[in-house]
Formats: C-alpha cells, structure tokens, sequence
C-alpha cells in the first residue's frame, strides 16, 4: 500500500512539474505554430532596380509589437522569420528615407507570405482643396475602344467610384464602370499594377486620375495611421503572394516577383 501511494505521488509531482513547465516554459512548437514569416524583395521607383541595404518594418495592429528585417541584399531581397500571426502596418527605411505602404498585411501561422514593393516618392499635386486625390495617370488610349491604359500609383479603385481625369487639354469627371487586367474584367485594380479604364472622353498620355472623395471623406490610404510619421513616399505592389486589407476590404494577391538575378 505504502509503494503504491509513494508511486502515485511520485507521478503526481511530476504531473505538477509538467504542467509549470508549459506554463513557464512553453514548447518549441506550440509557439512556432503562433508565428509565420515573411519575405520578398524591395525594388526603386522603376519596379526593376533592386534596393540594397533597406530595412522592412512591421507594427502589429492588435498590440503595437514591432518586427524587423535585417538590411536587403544585392538583389533586394529581404526576410523575417518569427513573425506572430495577425495584420500589420508595414514600413520601409532606406537610404532615401522612410516610405509607407497605404495596405495591411496578413501574416499567418506556419506560412511564409510574399510581399514585394517598389518606392515610390511622395505624390504631389494632391488637390485635397477641391476633395480629390491622385491615384495614377494614362500611358495610352484608344479612340476606338475607348479605353485607357492606366498605371495606378496608390491605393485602390473599384467599379462604382467617381474619378476626375485631368491634364493639358483634359478636364473631366465620370464615374468608374470597367475596369480590366490582363485582358478579364475586375471589379477593382491595386496600386503598382496596369490596367484598362474605360472612358467617356478622351484622353492623353501624362493625364492624372485623381479619385473623388466620397461625402467629403478622403479614401483609407489618406486617413489610416501611417508606419512612419513624416515620410519621403509611399510604395506600390510589384508582387505578393498573401491576404492584405485595405479599409476594412480583404483582397488575397497572388502575383509573385521573381528575384532580378532570376530574369
């Protein structure tokens, strides 16, 4: 009787010790099945000349954690391992200075998430007196189809907004009804990529689209809280393979960059 009690106690004190270990001392995998990563490569204003010695940063939009990556490589290329799962703000410091991205960006557990970015300098010619915001301009049109060819600079258009298409010779207002990419019709098209927007007029390269503020109320790229206080730029989608969300919106982008030295 007596060893059989010693042998129950004995079990139970391991038991005890077992359980404060979790407590305190949390194993390897349950803590590496909370945490993600994160990598992609960071690319100058023409989306093609790789960016050395840049830094990625990430702020936590749950509780303000921040990660970041060590200095980019020749190629641009960047990497974070450990990344808690959650949506981040996410920020570029480089020798030219510090740049927001205007989307968040989901990292999840177990899984590496592609972001890849060029910097772009800081848009100016905003027009935020008259309710409005540049968001790209026109590299081509045709007459016939009645469509141009648009490069969007930052945040996002969808089908059903109010744009005003402006330049030398071109001053006018229409509301967005076609969009398309790569030749299939979308419902909405990101920053950093082409597309074709259908016109009621026409219009020229070098025209700027600026979209209209709805209700007086500027688009979430202008009022979310920025990484970075004072900035130099923004930075457009060259390629990603994850969910982000922009406004509240979550959009999954599943375009993947390849590496320079690759092409």
């Amino acid at each position: 009787m007596f060893c059989e009690k010693a042998f129950r106690s004995k079990w139970l004190a391991w038991g005890v010790v077992g359980a404060v270990s979790m407590l305190f001392f949390p194993c390897e995998a349950i803590s590496q099945a909370k945490s993600g990563a994160m990598m992609g490569f960071i690319y100058a204003d023409d989306a093609k000349k790789p960016v050395e010695g840049a830094v990625v940063k990430l702020r936590s939009a749950q509780d303000g954690k921040e990660f970041q990556s060590g200095p980019t490589d020749k190629n641009g290329m960047y990497a974070l391992k450990g990344v808690a799962e959650g949506r981040y703000m996410v920020g570029v410091s480089s020798k030219e200075g510090d740049f927001n991205f205007d989307y968040e960006f989901m990292v999840k557990a177990d899984e590496t998430a592609k972001l890849s970015l060029a910097l772009k300098p800081q848009i100016s010619g905003q027009q935020t007196e008259r309710g409005e915001t540049r968001i790209g301009y026109v590299f081509g049109f045709s007459l016939q189809a009645g469509e141009a060819e648009v490069y969007l600079e930052r945040g996002l258009l969808q089908i059903g907004d109010r744009i005003h298409v402006k330049g030398a010779t071109t001053d006018f207002y229409q509301d967005v009804k076609s969009l398309k990419s790569k030749g299939a019709a979308v419902d909405k098209a990101l920053a950093g990529r082409n597309f074709v927007l259908a016109l009621e007029k026409a219009a020229i390269s070098g025209d700027i689209i600026y979209v209209v503020w709805k209700q007086g109320v500027p688009p979430a790229f202008l009022t979310a809280k920025p990484f970075f206080g004072t900035t130099l730029g923004i930075m457009a989608i060259v390629g990603a393979s994850a969910l982000l969300v922009y406004g509240g919106l979550q959009m999954f982008a599943a375009e993947e960059e390849e590496s320079p030295s690759k092409k």
